[in-house]
């Protein structure tokens, strides 16, 4: 068989439905201990799947084990495309692994002068962690060197930039979105603001360039969400009163400021441009306005909800009403607006302005057919559910319920559909496990915290969740680890997160539900210590169920009779009842 022919059965064995994985695993292996290796090619395709954006931490596992035996038994050298793939895994946001991902650039720089690709992997690993993520910048200076290099021609002036020649280094729109991986989880608004007008201003320019997408507004604006306010609300001047509304913005703080607190002060970009947004105000059929302040980087909370809108108007004015601006290939997609929503829910002073905005926009949007999922109306709860609202907690537990009650329906309605789609659909609507455990976490803590609010609505609500999703879930859903051939193992059993675990509440989620019922001294508080408990108990049988491998085949060494004696060293195969005899003898030593 060809290396064309050998991908292809690989791509069959992941096509099917179920994905066959580990046959798959168990051909490669099989034809790499008998001298016939498939490509690496073939291996490539399997270490994509494996390291998927819907991957576990058991595939992702599979994938590192794949790896190591690939080098120890079939290609000691991996190519640059294998080497992007699982640098690529080590951004996982369920797994970061930065320092593994700088090891395999330093050997793939020992092998082969890395291009674009490998860039664009090992700037989004490193930018996977607040911790790392400048060097990811750094290494993005490191490309645009090269790139100036490989495009510079003395004397040369009919091409007014560099980025108008291409490259193998030149960056592109998943280059810039790697960096905003960082920027977001840092809460870095200065270097946000360089990259959008960076883009904005290569956009046209060179062969290929892509332009601003949606991926990378989202980036942009889960920026301004996560980013802290350099002078903070009480140490700016209020509005008079009469000049107050609810509801807006603007008009809830003053722009003069008194004072900035020591060590407040923003960190200028190292060897960067000016931050501003100028790029985007002198476009054409732009809506900003030619004296709006733009240069000036946000300092409240007020700045960068303003800032923003801008952005969101500009990008409703370049989609919705056909105009030629830097946003023309954006789409309105349910994870861009959530995403904008979600700095106003960060930055609104009150209940009521998050509120106003977040009905304004979905007016807007619903008739243009973007509707909210159940990440829309879960960052919603959570907002609802914060303890620091004061005077507008009556809002806030009015807006959970209404939300509450649209959640409902959503769930209603796509729930089921989604199960039958696969876990990738349901995590792209926000009805995975985790999702639909944060929203009911969220609505009992909103309704807990409402003084008005009879105690019987979150023990109603708790004990529905506990209806719907009983702790027996936990169990029925665990399945053994097929066995493997591979000869070493990369990844601890004892360090993977157990996948696939249906939803699930815990003590500490509902600890102001405990401490409202304490106050009020109900006899639901043994009620609600043994739903916690039952779900505690469960999660930690199912993880004592893998590691002791439960299901599992296993051939242990154990003493065999023969003719009276016993032979030590004899390898017997277990059976069934072998296995679970076993498996209680360990639970009785545990005990």
């Amino acid at each position: 068989m060809s290396d064309t022919q050998h991908d292809l059965l690989i791509e069959a064995h992941l096509e099917h439905s179920p994905p066959q994985i580990y046959p798959a695993i168990n051909l490669i292996q099989s034809l790499a201990t008998t001298g016939k290796p498939l490509p690496q090619s073939s291996y490539n395709i399997l270490l994509t799947h494996l390291t998927s954006t819907q991957s576990t931490s058991q595939t992702r596992s599979l994938a590192w084990d794949l790896f190591a035996n690939m080098r120890l038994t079939a290609h000691a050298t991996p190519t640059p495309a294998i080497y992007s793939t699982m640098i690529s895994a080590c951004s996982s946001s369920k797994d970061p692994q930065p320092e593994r991902a700088r090891d395999l650039w330093i050997e793939l720089n020992e092998s082969t002068p890395p291009e674009r690709t490998e860039y664009d992997a090992i700037i989004k690993a490193l930018s996977s962690t607040k911790t790392t993520y400048l060097e990811a910048f750094d290494l993005f200076r490191q490309m645009l060197a090269k790139h100036t290099e490989a495009t510079f021609i003395p004397f040369d002036e009919s091409i007014n930039s560099d980025m108008e020649r291409w490259s193998r280094f030149i960056p592109t729109s998943e280059t810039f979105n790697a960096l905003l991986e960082g920027t977001k989880r840092a809460g870095d608004l200065n270097r946000a603001r360089w990259v959008l007008n960076e883009v904005v201003k290569l956009q046209g320019g060179a062969r290929g360039w892509k332009g601003v997408n949606e991926e990378l507004m989202s980036g942009v604006f889960m920026t301004y969400a996560s980013w802290k306010p350099v002078v903070k609300r009480q140490l700016v001047k209020r509005a008079a009163p009469a000049s107050e509304q609810v509801g807006s913005v603007e008009a809830t703080m003053e722009e003069s400021i008194d004072e900035i607190p020591k060590g407040s002060e923003t960190t200028p970009l190292a060897a960067e441009p000016e931050v501003d947004l100028d790029q985007i105000r002198d476009h054409p059929n732009s809506v900003m306005e030619p004296s709006s302040p733009t240069h000036t980087a946000p300092q409240t909370s007020a700045d960068a909800i303003r800032e923003a809108k801008v952005l969101f108007d500009q990008i409703i004015n370049d989609t919705l009403h056909e105009g030629s601006g830097p946003f023309t290939n954006v789409r309105l997609i349910t994870r861009l607006i959530n995403s904008y929503l979600s700095v106003h829910l960060a930055h609104a002073p009150s209940i009521a302005s998050a509120k106003e905005a977040w009905d304004e926009t979905w007016s807007l949007l619903s008739e243009k057919g973007v509707k909210m999922n159940g990440w829309s109306m879960m960052q919603v709860l959570e907002r609802c559910a914060a303890g620091e609202q004061g005077k507008d907690r009556d809002g806030a537990t009015a807006w959970a319920r209404a939300i509450w009650d649209e959640y409902l329906i959503f769930t209603e309605e796509n729930l089921d559909r989604s199960q039958s789609l696969g876990k990738d659909r349901m995590y792209t609507l926000g009805l995975g496990p985790r999702q639909i455990e944060r929203s009911y976490i969220s609505i009992i803590r909103a309704l807990s915290l409402s003084p008005s609010t009879p105690v019987e609505d979150p023990i109603s609500l708790l004990n529905t969740f506990h209806s719907l999703y009983p702790p027996s879930t936990i169990l029925d859903g665990y399945s053994a680890t097929p066995p493997t051939p591979f000869q070493i193992r990369m990844t601890d059993r004892t360090r993977l997160a157990e996948s696939d675990i249906p939803p699930n509440i815990l003590f500490g989620d509902v600890d102001v539900l405990h401490q409202r019922l304490v106050r009020e001294g109900r006899k639901e508080l043994g009620w609600l210590k043994w739903v916690c408990k039952s779900y505690e108990v469960a999660l930690r049988k199912r993880r004592n169920w893998r590691l002791k491998g439960r299901g599992e085949e296993r051939r242990r060494r154990r003493p065999k009779r023969v003719n009276g004696a016993v032979q030590e060293g004899i390898e017997a195969e277990e059976s069934d009842e072998e296995n679970e005899q076993w498996e209680a003898e360990m639970e009785g030593d545990q005990r």
